[in-house]
């Protein structure tokens, strides 16, 4: 009986133990299944968390790209504005951004200080000193997949430029001037200067002009505006001799007369044959007048020379030639000798009577009712023809059609040559 007993209760035993085996076996499976549920939902919300880490990233990368791209796209401002430059929002754009590399629908703000600019709209630089400029690019980034995201890109670049005035004054009224020896002269008169910034502008004048002596002088204008931009321009004083001329017009019949006296200058040189030495003399009226056959005959091309400009004067006036008469000619030089050795510039003879007194004598005197005569002493023949067209006295002679001849005297004494005309009807 005894045995019997024990063997039961180690069956029991026996049968208590995998039931606690059982129920902690149970217990080990659930907690696994716990720690499996557990990382399978901390790998999810990993997942997860990474998947949103990636795509924000990617937004981020995708914005980092377009803001490198548009600061590759504005470009640097290199050119000079001169002052008073205009400039459109559209040569801007072109000036400060490569639109080639920017996004589609981008935003291009332009800015001169603080001034913005539109399509359409101009600006003048119109004020000398800095100016700043800017480009300013505005792009909104839109990404709608698994979520919607929206990114400003903003690229800003802004120069300071100095608007400065590069051009020179303006210098007016610039021409050779002559005058004669003994005259004085403004060398500043009628020169101005103007500039596109500052208006009118002072004008300097530098070097000089000695009016007592003969010779061409180099002057220089110069104008310089408050920028220093400074122009210059040379113009030529040439001063001359002194030469003296002077016309009369006499009638028989004394019913017109008149007698003018005129000074005009000349640098001209002297040229041609004489038909004296450089020493005075004195002359009989015979004396006079041999001598006058000589210079007329020595000096032909001087007399020729003056023919030719009195009536080339004649023709631009639409006047008929004049007809060279030797008798005429002869009672010229016989003026010119006698002026040149009796320091006697007039139309009064060294005796104290008229000039026409010097055709006593002459067949032509009695022919000619009309008498006029023009004197002039300069550097040569050709200079005196000039000098009488341009005397109101002298060129109504020259072309007064009431005159047919002309005797003509050239005489050359003392580096000077003293020329005659006569007129007669």
């Amino acid at each position: 009986m005894g045995k019997s007993k024990e063997g039961k209760l180690k069956k029991e035993k026996s049968d208590g133990n995998k039931k606690s085996e059982n129920k902690n076996e149970k217990k080990s499976k659930k907690k696994l299944i716990i720690i499996l549920l557990i990382l399978l939902i901390v790998l999810l919300i990993v997942f997860i968390i990474g998947g949103i880490f990636y795509l924000f990233k990617r937004i981020d990368d995708s914005v980092l790209g377009i803001t490198n791209r548009h600061n590759e796209a504005l470009l640097e401002f290199t050119e000079d504005i001169k002052y008073g430059t205009e400039l459109s929002y559209e040569d801007l754009v072109s000036k400060l951004v490569n639109k080639d590399n920017i996004e589609e629908n981008t935003q291009i703000h332009i800015f001169v200080n603080d001034t913005e600019l539109n399509n359409g709209d101009n600006y003048k630089f119109d004020q000398i000193g800095t100016y700043t400029i800017s480009a300013k690019l505005e792009y909104l980034y839109t990404y709608k997949r698994i979520v919607n995201c929206e990114r400003h890109v903003d690229n800003e670049k802004s120069f300071v430029i100095e608007v400065k005035d590069t051009e020179k004054p303006v210098i007016s009224g610039i021409s050779n001037k002559e005058i004669t020896v003994g005259d004085t002269i403004n060398l500043a008169d009628g020169i101005t200067a103007t500039d596109n910034v500052d208006g009118n502008v002072e004008v300097t004048i530098e070097g000089n002009a000695d009016t007592a002596k003969v010779g061409e002088y180099s002057i220089k204008a110069k104008a310089t505006d408050k920028s220093g931009n400074v122009a210059e321009e040379t113009f030529t004083v040439t001063v001359k001799e002194k030469v003296i001329a002077e016309n009369k017009t006499t009638t028989k019949n004394n019913k017109q007369s008149n007698s003018t006296k005129n000074s005009s200058s000349s640098s001209a040189s002297s040229s041609g044959s004489t038909g004296s030495s450089e020493t005075k003399r004195t002359f009989t009226t015979a004396e006079l007048k041999a001598e006058a056959g000589k210079v007329k005959s020595n000096n032909r091309s001087a007399i020729n020379t003056i023919l030719s400009y009195t009536n080339k004067y004649r023709k631009e006036a639409g006047v008929s030639d004049l007809t060279l008469n030797e008798e005429l000619t002869t009672a010229a030089c016989m003026r010119a000798i006698e002026m040149a050795n009796y320091d006697k510039f007039s139309h009064t003879r060294p005796d104290g009577s008229s000039c026409f007194t010097v055709l006593n004598g002459f067949a032509i005197q009695k022919q000619a009712y009309t008498l006029a005569e023009n004197i002039a002493y300069s550097g040569s023949a050709a200079k005196s023809a000039e000098l009488w067209r341009n005397s109101a006295g002298h060129y109504s002679n020259i072309i007064n059609s009431d005159f047919k001849r002309i005797g003509i005297g050239a005489y050359k004494f003392g580096g000077r040559w003293y020329c005659v005309q006569i007129f007669s009807n």
